[in-house]
């Protein structure tokens, strides 16, 4: 994924300042700016070590981001009714994670500091994102959304991919627990659901390739251990599950 920022008729040179630094932090660099109201050279005092993302700043129209593969926008502005499918929004986790698996260009679309984005101007976007707040004050700063947006898209631009146990060393694991559960005379109903268990398990732990290495050495030791000697005499009905 290419990710590209955009404000959109950005009038404060402050916000302006701050989402350039706020992309450094998480190392994006792309900043697009929609027929801006500010100045620059005031903003690049709000910009810290950032000044550079300032200085390569593009100016744009709106038409232009249609370039882009897809278009991700944000509003606070929640749908009222069923029918109001523009104002239909995700998480910013939800955003992320389908963006990780996502390999052309993206832009990231923040609206007006007073109004946000227009009808016309959602109608464009492929996907929309509203960071969930409080309803009594639902709408934050433009610097703050962008923080939170763009961490949670570094999760994934940052994670140490070779340090994740691949999907072969997990499956591994969940056949080695399965097998070790048959050997021990486990409950012929219960293994699908002991697999389940595990593979969840799995999934939530994210382990990385070392743990999922000696998880494997133990259950690989567990399993002729177990070849050795009788199968024990346990089904594994001392529970409910």
């Amino acid at each position: 994924m290419r990710l590209s920022v955009a404000l959109v008729e950005p009038r404060y040179e402050v916000n302006v300042g701050h989402v350039a630094r706020v992309m450094a932090n998480f190392g994006f660099h792309d900043l697009l700016l929609v027929k801006p109201e500010v100045d620059l050279g005031k903003a690049r005092m709000f910009a810290s070590h950032a000044v550079s993302v300032l200085d390569d700043a593009k100016i744009c129209s709106f038409e232009d981001l249609r370039r882009f593969d897809y278009l991700v926008g944000t509003t606070a502005i929640f749908k009222v009714s069923p029918s109001n499918v523009l104002r239909s929004t995700v998480p910013p986790s939800f955003m992320a994670e389908e963006l990780s698996r996502f390999s052309g260009s993206v832009c990231l679309v923040f609206g007006r500091e007073t109004t946000g984005l227009t009808n016309e101007e959602l109608e464009a976007l492929d996907m929309v994102v509203s960071i969930y707040s409080a309803p009594s004050y639902p709408t934050l700063n433009i610097s703050h959304a962008a923080a939170i947006l763009l961490y949670e898209l570094s999760k994934h631009t940052f994670e140490d991919l070779d340090t994740v146990a691949n999907e072969e060393q997990r499956n591994r694991v969940v056949q080695y627990t399965v097998n070790l559960a048959k050997a021990l005379g486990y409950a012929e109903y219960k293994i699908p659901i002991v697999e389940t268990a595990v593979n969840r398990l799995i999934s939530r732990g994210r382990p990385s390739s070392r743990e999922a290495t000696l998880l494997l050495g133990l259950f690989r030791l567990a399993n002729r251990a177990v070849k050795t000697r009788p199968a024990a005499n346990d089904n594994g009905n001392d529970d409910d599950a």
